[in-house]
């Protein structure tokens, strides 16, 4: 896919060039990331050490079954299978964030091995976990905010993180729309 200016190349009313922000953006959320993870580590390592280096099989094989297969969240079956569509939704869609981080520095850009067919099958794919994400994110802010549930509690971040949530999978949506009437126009 082409576009008519590239990221890369686009400069904001004509002077500031786009490969600032796409340099200062991902540089604020590592720093935000790195201080939130610094303040959450904290108490880990002020905590008496233990060996988490034993039995690492095991430790794989929990790894893959109750953080990749979500083991854990069908207790609640509407809010854990929400959360399971949600997580996956979101590992499918991190590719592509990744790639217009990229973007950003590097006009065309487009990750080894997803030029071809795999490329076609993964945007495919990437459409369709855009959409189940949107929908879940909409079931779980109106059952959160309107039907709330007696196990739920009241939790400010998780509302304001929810609608992050969809404010994201919009914008998604929005510039994938964009870009198919891009397409459109210059294939014409």
């Amino acid at each position: 896919m082409t576009s008519i200016v590239g990221p890369a190349s686009f400069k904001f009313f004509g002077i500031f060039p786009s490969v600032i922000f796409s340099f200062i953006i991902p540089l604020i959320g590592v720093g935000l990331f790195a201080y939130i993870m610094a303040r959450r580590f904290a108490p880990l390592i002020r905590a008496n050490p233990d060996n988490r280096l034993d039995h690492i099989g095991q430790r794989l094989k929990n790894l893959i079954i109750v953080w990749l297969g979500q083991i854990r969240q069908p207790r609640y079956m509407l809010a854990g299978v929400l959360h399971i569509c949600i997580f996956f939704g979101f590992l499918v869609l991190s590719i592509r964030s990744t790639s217009l981080v990229i973007v950003g520095f590097s006009d065309g850009f487009v990750i080894p091995g997803f030029g071809g067919a795999i490329g076609d099958i993964y945007n495919f794919f990437k459409d369709y976990a855009a959409t189940i994400v949107l929908v879940a994110c909409i079931i779980a802010a109106v059952r959160r905010g309107i039907y709330k549930p007696e196990s739920m509690q009241r939790n400010l971040f998780a509302a304001f993180l929810l609608l992050l949530l969809l404010f994201l999978v919009a914008f998604v949506f929005h510039i994938g729309y964009l870009l198919h009437q891009v397409r459109h126009l210059i294939d014409q």
